[in-house]
């Protein structure tokens, strides 16, 4: 019997668990307020020559939900691996593929998966449930995103879906290092070559005041501000990459050479962001375009695009205070 690409990931991963024990929370389906980023991402992929569509080999990794739907349907890669540090997020995706192979009609999935939601929480495939991300405006998505109104889209993920081309797992993003490699040795094993990731607002979450719970460190972060309706004086850290000795109380920033010496020495030491463009490169990140995109987004705040992982931004890009004097364009860069 032939092996399914789920099959492949969970056999590729099962000596390597993940190093982060988290509780199950909210899982997301829906984008969450960074529209507009996301609209200029899916026009600079509509843009894409015809060549550069369904390419041997091809990859789309993503983060978050139904976004990445949206991606694959423009780039139409062989293969789709969807990834997230929330054990709940990974039943929910299976859930999907589930009714992506039963139903071959648009219309006739967005009733299979509305009859699955029930009180706030979404029925998975082991009858299992797992909570929906309030507020949640996913009719009126489900009702407008384009690979739902389009047929040719909405064909090609059911077909993906029944040849077994969509996998899901588990992972932790900041600190499964060896679950990461071991993902990415089978990925270079089997061909696949990365085509597009979505990394959606991830570095969002890269705060300190979740660090014990979320990524389990306490004296590393990033950024500069303070971002609203957090812990005084958490901080916003989108590319920014900074050392803070708590105990000294003491903020210092990362020298190039500081970052690597930890990147050859002592990975785990890296800020967070280091830490995670280290792991999606041994995922298979070193190649394809990468997205980053952040909630909220405001003057000072704006969507990554990079040809390869993403990289620290040059010392004059740093300071969210001289991108706000610059007055900023809404179009996101292309960074080398």
């Amino acid at each position: 019997m032939k092996q399914d690409f789920q099959q492949f990931i969970d056999q590729a991963l099962a000596h390597s668990p993940s190093v982060t024990k988290l509780d199950e929370y909210d899982i997301h389906h829906t984008p969450i307020l960074e529209h507009f980023d996301r609209g200029q991402m899916l026009r600079r992929l509509d843009a894409r020559p015809a060549a550069e569509r369904g390419k041997p080999n091809s990859l789309h990794i993503g983060v978050a939900g139904f976004h990445n739907f949206e991606v694959a349907g423009r780039t139409r890669p062989e293969n789709i691996l969807l990834l997230d540090v929330n054990p709940a997020q990974e039943r929910f995706w299976k859930t999907v593929v589930r009714l992506l192979q039963t139903n071959e009609e648009p219309q006739a999935f967005r009733e299979a998966f509305e009859a699955l939601r029930i009180e706030g929480s979404i029925r998975c495939w082991d009858d299992s449930r797992v909570t929906e991300t309030q507020p949640s405006d996913i009719a009126y998505y489900l009702a407008e995103t384009s690979w739902l109104k389009d047929p040719e889209q909405y064909q090609y993920l059911h077909r993906m879906a029944c040849d077994g081309k969509i996998a899901a797992t588990t992972i932790d993003l900041l600190n499964d290092f060896e679950r990461a490699e071991a993902l990415g040795d089978a990925l270079k094993e089997k061909g696949l070559k990365t085509d597009t990731c979505y990394w959606a607002n991830i570095s969002s979450f890269f705060r300190p005041h979740r660090a014990g719970g979320f990524v389990g460190r306490n004296d590393t972060v990033f950024g500069e501000g303070r971002r609203a309706g957090y812990e005084p004086g958490t901080l916003i850290y989108p590319i920014y990459a900074y050392r803070v000795d708590r105990a000294e109380k003491t903020t210092q920033l990362w020298t190039d050479e500081q970052v690597q010496q930890a990147r050859i020495h002592d990975p785990k030491s890296l800020p967070p962001m280091e830490q995670f463009t280290r792991i999606i490169s041994a995922i298979g990140g070193e190649q394809g375009e990468h997205y980053l995109l952040e909630t909220n987004a405001g003057p000072y705040r704006r969507m990554l695009i990079f040809d390869g992982p993403p990289t620290r931004l040059p010392a004059a890009e740093r300071s969210w205070r001289a991108r706000m004097q610059l007055g900023e364009q809404n179009a996101g860069p292309v960074l080398p």
